[in-house]
């Protein structure tokens, strides 16, 4: 629904605005003395490296599931959302399975 995307968007944009100022403050904090820069940089490249794949998967999953020209009754976004989802879920469960030998 509208409202549901509404209220999804501002959790996110609150969490964001919570969340950005202390990754920047522990990632300098944990810095030496004049390397604060490189830090903050090495911090944010995961993001930055993610968003090449992530546009490549979206436009993909678009055009899969979503083809432009599509009716509602067409689309399966069901789906791609499902899909998605077990893309994002995979994350914590390959490093729940692999901690051990993660963290040797």
């Amino acid at each position: 629904s509208f409202s549901g995307a509404i209220a999804f968007v501002l959790t996110l944009s609150i969490g964001e605005a919570i969340w950005s100022p202390k990754l920047y403050e522990f990632s300098t904090m944990s810095a030496p003395e004049g390397r604060e820069g490189i830090y903050v940089a090495i911090t944010m490249a995961p993001m930055y490296l993610a968003s090449v794949p992530v546009g490549t998967l979206s436009g993909w999953a678009l055009e899969q599931w979503c083809p432009k020209g599509s009716t509602f009754q067409t689309r399966h976004t069901r789906l791609m959302w499902f899909v998605l989802g077990l893309i994002g879920f995979s994350s914590p469960v390959l490093l729940w399975i692999f901690r051990r030998s993660l963290f040797r």
